[in-house]
């Protein structure tokens, strides 16, 4: 079995960055640096980038990355989000948004 709507669902998981944080007690805002959850810091660095309705984090610290809903499900659930782990992160993160996951056999 697959999912069949996962290019659905992958960009509507993306697009609720903020929600997913909020549930691992994050709670970024525009403009107002956070500490960055991928590495140790003590001065805040991490900012929310909100484009195109699709929300990212931005270290502007020693890491320099981007990340994404699926990145930060990764490093705060210390989760692989590669092959079969990416599907999983997909179903696991789906059900928390309650999204409809469609699935089917693989043809």
């Amino acid at each position: 079995m697959n999912i069949k709507n996962v290019e659905e669902l992958v960009p509507e998981i993306k697009r609720r960055l903020v929600d997913y944080l909020s549930t691992q007690n994050i709670f970024p805002t525009p403009g107002k640096p956070i500490l960055c959850f991928a590495h140790n810091e003590n001065t805040p660095s991490m900012y929310l980038l909100d484009r195109d309705l699709v929300p990212k984090m931005y270290c502007q610290g020693s890491c320099k990355r981007s990340f994404s809903t699926f990145d930060a499900y990764a490093i705060l659930e210390n989760k692989n989000i590669e092959g079969d782990g990416f599907v999983q992160a997909v179903e696991d993160l789906s059900k928390r948004f309650n999204l409809s996951i469609r699935y089917g056999i693989e043809t």
